[in-house]
């Protein structure tokens, strides 16, 4: 049971990295998940999350967004089929990037690694 619950969770499309939301509470040991849910665990249900680790059959390691913003620790192993993907909307704030192109003196953008103004000047 155990590998074919790897197989599934394999075959779900989340990986590392991925933000996710927990839709609903898993009844522990629920489709070949080798764990149990915790009371704790229902604070993630309806929360923005993000995985940070394949456990394989204990599921994904994944932690609430709020508490990585602030550094808390707080992860729980969540199987895959209680998974949803978040609807990432970017929240960069662009105008800290804008800066003066050193060549010309014309607004530029920093992608971070150079400078470069809408002019084309390098």
């Amino acid at each position: 049971m155990t590998q074919l619950y790897i197989e599934k969770q394999e075959k779900s499309g989340f990986k590392v990295g991925d933000h996710v939301k927990i839709i609903r509470i898993a009844q522990s040991f629920e489709e070949g998940w080798e764990t149990v849910w915790r009371t704790n665990m229902n604070c993630f249900i309806d929360k923005e999350c993000i995985i940070l680790e394949d456990k394989e059959h204990y599921g994904f390691l994944i932690a609430m967004k709020e508490d990585i913003d602030i550094g808390k620790n707080n992860t729980w192993t969540f199987p895959y089929f209680v998974l949803e993907k978040w609807d990432v909307q970017p929240t960069v704030d662009m105008s800290k990037y804008n800066t003066i192109c050193d060549i010309c003196g014309k607004p530029a953008y920093c992608g971070l690694l150079f400078v470069e103004c809408s002019g084309g000047c390098k």
